[in-house]
């Protein structure tokens, strides 16, 4: 699993995991990231070689705020879809992503 965590942190990522009862080999199973820029192909060849098979992006207003796009918008969620769930989608990898906005 791999989270992209674009709201909490680390430590407060592992606080979490660990009340929901995580296993520290489950914690250290898990692919964390915490990118400042959305994914290049060469992220996705990392998350793939890291043998991941689910992804949750935590939170989609984060991921939307550092690729420049107003979730707002029907384009900019298409833009979205292209940028961070298809190219892992694509090669086999279910993607999550978490929104606690109210639309």
């Amino acid at each position: 699993m791999a989270i992209v965590d674009l709201e909490m942190g680390p430590a407060a990522a592992r606080t979490l995991l660990v009340e929901l009862a995580a296993t520290e080999d489950e914690l250290e199973a898990i692919y964390y990231v915490e990118p400042e820029k959305p994914p290049t192909p060469a992220d996705v060849e990392d998350v793939l070689a890291a043998g991941v098979t689910l992804g949750i992006v935590d939170a989609a207003a984060g991921a939307y705020a550092i690729s420049g796009l107003d979730d707002n918008k029907r384009q900019d969620a298409e833009r979205f879809a292209r940028m961070w769930i298809d190219p892992l989608w694509k090669r086999g990898v279910t993607v999550l992503t978490v929104d606690h906005v109210t639309k």
